[in-house]
């Protein structure tokens, strides 16, 4: 219910997590058709929407046989980690990426779309080389780049504009 709220209120819920768990997700999704070379890598991301936002691209991937050799690796680079979906066969236009960016995440998300989780994380979804698939995250210890993106709490200074004005009716009251 609490990350439901930070979704609702423009923040985006974003934890820690091993990468591996992003890459065993998936391969238990792909039934044995998505290799997964273990990563020690660390990020930080909200896990459910990005295996939901890759798993799309594995079924768009799957539909065409011709495209073999599946595989998800984590590879870190400085303050992001890629994810990096790559494939054997036939290209993948980056308009066909496009495409799924006004989609909906998955029904959980409601209206949010997969444009919206990027944006909130600070990220992009693109083609390389035709054959790979790139999506940085943020390291751990990285800094939040994006609007929204989860981060530490800030004191906030609190004027009270609608205090007593001097000599008024109420000046002579005590403030507390």
């Amino acid at each position: 219910a609490e990350d439901r709220a930070r979704v609702s209120d423009g923040r985006w819920p974003v934890r820690e997590g091993a990468a591996q768990d992003l890459l065993d997700a998936l391969a238990a999704r792909a039934e044995g058709a998505l290799a997964t070379p273990r990563s020690a890598a660390r990020l930080r991301c909200d896990g459910y929407a990005v295996a939901e936002i890759l798993a799309r691209a594995l079924r768009v991937l799957r539909e065409d046989p011709a495209r073999t050799g599946l595989t998800l690796t984590a590879e870190p680079e400085g303050e992001r980690v890629s994810l990096v979906l790559s494939w054997t066969g036939p290209a993948l236009s980056q308009g066909v990426v496009e495409g799924w960016m006004g989609a909906p995440i998955a029904p959980a998300y409601g209206r949010w779309t997969v444009r919206d989780a990027l944006d909130r994380h600070g990220t992009d979804l693109w083609v390389e080389g035709g054959r790979r698939l790139v999506l940085p995250l943020p390291a751990p210890g990285a800094p939040a780049s994006a609007p929204g993106a989860a981060a530490p709490a800030e004191e906030t200074d609190f004027y009270a504009f609608d205090l007593p004005r001097a000599g008024g009716p109420e000046a002579g009251r005590p403030l507390s």
